[in-house]
Parts: structure tokens; C-alpha cells; sequence
């Protein structure tokens, strides 16, 4: 029996339950082994078995609440967690060269935390190469200790394989080189239990071709022959039960629920029997992942269901991941012909959350936006600004293009955006993104001649609270055109409920000087402890800040530092949750040099404490996680 450990396979016996990774013992079969080693997982590695139900009837969000934008991926498990890689759309068809490689994991293939856009680099060093990322699929490198992405790039039906390396599983990756430079469109990349990989599926349609790659995983093995299947398709996949291989094709760009064909092998290069048929399964085939129950591991097969997005307003990002029912084999190693799709079951899942960041809510999204101008006509409105639309959008219906200041001016000027996120938010960052237009299926990197136009030279960020009290909290000037790239302002985490960026040096387009963006987004401060202390320079020691936080089994201790010459200044202790609303307020008499707060009752959970002087107007702020 076999259980995933990073993309080593640990094996069991009766006599020894568990092992690293790197160790190989005696395969058996027996459910009592199986029991026992899930239960010894369980309470050693706090992994949890949970009864859930998968269900294939809507899009799926994660725990941010916004929808699972990725597609034509893998589904793998490193860690006893379950991670998603995936090709983020855009809410566009997945053509376009502005495509993202998303990561989210989950402890039970039912909740999923974003962490966020794992490849930001995306020039690989010495390269001609780059355009539209597809396929995305990582692998654990036992030798080089490194995790290893591969995945589609260049143009529609013109692509090439390329290869990333990162630390963890949740990135970032790094753009390493071309592992394949001949035309390859739909492949999976396999880890045999001694470790060696290949790629199959490599040559889409016909032949299915098989290569070897080499230790590091970044490149193919050109001394090693390459096996040639008497067999095509589309949409490969590629996994081992027992001594068995199994080699999978389907339909091309097949939509709903589609018949998959199946062969088998003792040996990854073949000879290949089959085709085993019979088998209905969802969507275009993307992976078949292996995942833990208390009874053993099981497979599934994993597809993207193409035609899900007929009739939502959100487009494309509407396809999503159909997960099917746990595959059934005979007692010579077939699979059984049966349909494995369902709308909803329930399985009984081991996992445990990953111990990666999550990334941080847009607190923009779908929120108002007020201008100091805006053209409302051509594509292009104020209320385009925070659709989630990170670029221009000119195939669908109808056109998003983004904002425009209104009306060209031949002398610069300056133009302003606010948006109200509704509530005071903990934040720390704003994102703007530079006007692309997306126009052509077979468009590359920064293709569009004029990305970047109308994107402010300098620009400055300013929170408040109330809409009448502005904060400066960061600026950026003298910017050459940004053509495709985001741009980020990073500041210190405040408390804030709007948030107005300033464009002070404007761009021209056609002699004139107007402002376009296509988004911006506002993101929540992420977990962890952030100070925020006051700029004044006539306030010298001791500093002023949140010292520490002790939790107890009922009562938490907040101690905090005010100067000792505040003359009886007292000082204020407020508790926000992440939704900026207010939970505690506690107040001290005196508050001359260390003071502790005692709060009792309060839940598990992120909050915000703030703590202020009142003679001294004086605040400061801890994100402060309680768990």
C-alpha cells in the first residue's frame, strides 16, 4: 500500500507503520496495516480525516470567498496536503499571454486557500521564448530537495515545455529554461518510485510519446531513446497502481462529461495493452491524483469541465475542476468500466492545511468607485476599475477596457480614484494595473504595441478613515512605462476604510495627457504582527508600540509602551476583527511607560489591536493572529 510523502511514495508493513519517505519497506495489503497507519498519521503529523462532499454542479471559491479562477492543471499532494496548480484566465477563453499560475491547497479537496500567483517572474534568462502558460504540473525532486514546475509556453498550438524550481509548494517558482523546444500541447510529467521522470504525452495527437528526463528534472535526456505508443490523443494522464502503469487519452477540447480511454503496462515504456473502455469521467482529462482515506490510498480522475461556463456573466472563469468518483480496479489490475462522474458524493478524505501563506483578499472587488473624472463610453467606466478584470478586456461583450480620466487636456494635470471599501479594513498594499489590450488569440508578452499607455509617471497612495482625514501611505515617481507589469505600493498596515490614489505626472496619449487603468485592487494586511509607530520627531523613548501578546487558556495579555513623560496621558486599547468591526474597547487611567491589558473570551481568530494616547494623538497598531 502506498501513501504520497512530497512525490516519494512511503511504504508500509505490519512490522514498521511509519517511516520517512526515503525509506522503503515491504508492500502489504492488509486492511488492519492501512487502519493503523492512517490512524498513526492522524495523531502523529495532526493530519485530519474528514467526511466531505465534492460537488461538481458550480464553480468552486476558496477561502478568500472568490472564485477558483485556474484551470488545466494538477492536482498533486506533498505533505499529506493537497495542492492546486492551475492557470489563472482572467475571466478570458486562456489564449491570452497574461495568463497566471495559481497555487491553492486544501486539507480535503473541498476547501482551498489561494496562495496567489506562484511564477511572478516571467522571463526565463536567455530565452526567445515566452506567451501564453498552460498545463501547469509540479513535481517533488528527492535529489535536489527542490519542487520542480513544468508547464506549457508560447504560442496557441505553438507551444514549448518550460521548467520552474522553488522551495516550497507554494512557490514562488523560478523560471529555470526551455526544457522542450518542439511543439508540445497537452503531456504529464511522472515520477516513477525510484525517482526518475518522464513526460508523456509529449508529441499531442499522434504518436504519444514518451521521454526521460534528467536527475534534476530540467531537461530531457537525450541519450535515452524515446518510446513512441502505437497511440494518440488528448489531454494525457499518467499514473501507477502496484506494478501497474496506466496511460490515459481523451477526447480533444471536450466539454461536460466525456468517455476516456485507459491503457495499461508494467513498464512505463511500454508495450502498452488496451485500450481498457468503457470509462465516463468528467470534463478534458488533467490529472489522476492519488489521495489518502482511512482504507487506503484511492485514485480519481481530475478534468476541466469546458462547457460550465455557458450562461454565467463571469465567463470563462465560470469552467471549473470536475473531481470524479474514486477509480475501481479488477483483481488483474483493469479498471472497471462505469461511469465515475457524479454531481455530489461523499469520500472520507486524510489531509491536513498547508502551512504556506495565504494570499490576500482584493478588498476592492465589486467595491464603489468615485473619480475626479472618467470617461463613460468606449469600453471604458469608473465602475470597470474593480471588476477583477486585470486587463483590458476587447473579446468579450461587452468591452471592459478599465478607467480614463475624461477628456484629453494638452497641460498636465492631475487626476484622482477613491474607492470605498464599505468598512474599515486592516490593509497594507495597493495594486494598479496598466491598460493591455487583449485582441488576438495568438498574442505575446507585452504583444500589445501600446501596453502601458495613459499609465501615470508618478502617483501617490492616501487612506482615511471617516473620508475627511487622509493618511499619505506610499508614492511612487518617475515611472517609465510599465507596459504589461503590475504596479505594487506596499505600506505599513493601517486601519482604513478608503482609499485614493493620487495621479500627479500624467502620460500622453495622441498629445494628450489622460490616466487609464485597468484595475486596482486594494489588499488586506497579512497575517502576522506589524507595528506602526509614530512619525513625530519630538517623540524620542521609549518607543511607542503593541510589546507583546500572551495568550492564555482563558485570558489574553496585551502589553503596550507609551512615553514616560506623557503627562497622565491615558491610553486606549481597540479590537477590530479583519472586517473592521469593532469587538473590544478598554481604556487605562494612567498609562506612563508599560501598561497590560488583560481581555477575556475572545475567539480564535485574526484580529487588529489598536492602542492610542489622547494628549499625545498617538496609535498604533498590531495584526495579531489568535490561535
Amino acid at each position: 500500500m502506498q501513501f504520497y510523502k512530497r512525490n516519494a511514495y512511503i511504504t508500509i508493513s505490519k512490522a514498521t507503520i511509519y517511516k520517512e519517505a526515503s525509506m522503503t519497506f515491504t508492500k502489504t495489503t492488509t486492511l488492519t496495516a492501512a487502519l493503523a497507519f492512517a490512524a498513526l498519521l492522524t495523531a502523529s503529523m495532526s493530519l485530519q480525516a474528514a467526511k466531505v462532499t465534492i460537488d461538481n454542479t458550480r464553480p468552486r471559491y476558496d477561502t478568500n470567498g472568490e472564485l477558483m479562477d485556474a484551470h488545466d492543471g494538477e492536482i498533486c499532494c506533498f505533505d499529506s496536503t493537497y495542492y492546486f496548480y492551475g492557470t489563472r484566465y482572467n475571466n478570458e477563453d486562456g489564449t491570452s499571454a497574461y495568463n497566471r499560475v495559481y497555487c491553492y491547497s486544501s486539507p480535503d479537496l473541498v476547501t482551498w486557500t489561494n496562495h496567489g500567483d506562484v511564477l511572478p517572474e516571467r522571463n526565463i534568462p536567455n530565452s526567445k521564448y515566452w506567451g501564453t502558460y498552460w498545463r501547469q504540473h509540479v513535481n517533488y525532486n528527492e535529489r535536489t530537495r527542490k519542487y520542480v514546475l513544468i508547464g506549457d509556453l508560447g504560442y496557441y498550438w505553438q507551444l514549448h515545455l518550460y521548467a520552474a524550481t522553488a522551495d516550497n509548494p507554494w512557490g514562488p517558482f523560478a523560471l529555470q529554461n526551455i526544457l522542450w523546444d518542439k511543439t508540445v500541447i497537452d503531456f504529464d510529467p511522472f515520477v516513477d518510485e525510484d525517482g526518475t521522470a518522464y513526460i508523456l504525452g509529449i508529441n499531442n495527437f499522434n504518436p504519444a510519446r514518451i521521454i526521460k528526463l534528467t536527475g534534476d528534472y530540467l531537461h530531457w535526456d537525450s541519450t535515452a531513446s524515446i518510446a513512441d505508443p502505437p497511440f494518440g490523443g488528448d489531454a494525457y494522464t499518467v499514473f501507477k497502481r502496484g506494478p501497474w502503469y496506466y496511460y490515459g487519452t481523451g477526447v480533444p477540447l471536450y466539454y461536460g462529461v466525456s468517455p476516456n480511454t485507459f491503457y495499461k503496462s508494467s513498464n512505463i515504456r511500454g508495450p502498452w495493452a488496451g485500450p481498457s473502455c468503457g470509462q465516463i469521467f468528467i470534463g478534458q482529462g488533467m490529472c489522476v491524483p492519488e489521495i489518502m482515506t482511512p482504507t487506503g490510498p484511492e485514485h480519481i480522475y481530475v478534468g476541466d469541465d469546458w462547457g460550465a461556463w455557458k450562461g454565467c456573466t463571469l465567463g470563462k472563469a465560470c469552467d471549473y475542476v470536475g473531481i470524479g468518483m474514486p477509480i475501481q480496479f479488477d483483481a488483474s489490475g483493469n479498471i472497471v468500466s462505469r461511469n465515475y462522474y457524479a454531481d455530489s458524493f461523499t469520500i472520507d478524505i486524510i489531509g491536513k492545511p498547508s502551512p504556506g501563506p495565504r494570499a490576500p483578499k482584493n478588498y476592492a472587488l465589486g467595491k464603489a468607485v468615485t473619480a475626479s473624472s472618467s470617461q463613460e463610453s468606449g469600453g471604458w467606466s469608473k465602475d470597470f476599475l474593480t471588476d477583477g478584470k486585470e486587463f483590458s478586456v476587447s473579446r468579450s461583450s461587452p468591452t471592459c477596457m478599465g478607467w480614463r480620466s475624461n477628456g484629453s487636456t494638452g497641460s498636465n494635470h492631475t487626476e484622482w480614484v477613491q474607492i470605498d471599501l464599505g468598512i474599515l479594513r486592516a490593509i497594507d498594499a495597493v495594486e494598479l494595473y496598466p491598460k493591455v489590450w487583449n485582441s488576438k488569440v495568438s498574442e505575446i508578452y507585452n504583444d500589445d504595441p501600446n501596453a502601458g499607455e495613459g499609465f501615470p509617471k508618478s502617483f501617490s497612495v492616501r487612506v482615511s478613515q471617516d473620508n475627511s482625514n487622509w493618511t499619505a501611505a506610499g508614492q511612487v515617481t518617475n515611472l517609465p512605462n510599465p507596459k504589461s507589469l503590475p504596479q505594487k505600493v506596499s505600506f505599513t498596515a493601517t486601519l482604513a476604510r478608503h482609499v485614493r490614489v493620487e495621479m500627479t505626472d500624467l502620460a500622453t496619449v495622441g498629445g494628450q495627457y489622460v490616466a487609464q487603468l485597468t484595475e486596482v485592487k486594494v489588499f488586506e494586511a497579512v497575517a502576522g504582527t506589524t507595528v506602526m509607530r509614530s512619525s513625530d520627531p519630538s517623540i524620542s523613548r521609549p518607543a511607542f508600540g503593541i510589546r507583546a501578546v500572551h495568550s492564555g487558556l482563558s485570558t489574553i495579555t496585551i502589553r503596550c509602551s507609551l512615553p514616560r513623560d506623557a503627562s497622565n496621558g491615558a491610553c486606549r486599547l481597540t479590537v477590530y476583527d479583519t472586517r473592521g468591526r469593532l469587538v473590544r474597547s478598554l481604556a487605562a487611567a494612567s498609562a506612563r511607560g508599560e501598561t497590560a491589558f488583560a481581555i477575556q473570551g475572545l475567539a480564535y481568530g485574526r484580529y487588529v489591536f489598536r492602542i492610542e494616547s489622547a494628549n499625545l494623538t498617538m496609535q498604533a497598531f498590531a495584526m495579531v493572529a489568535i490561535q
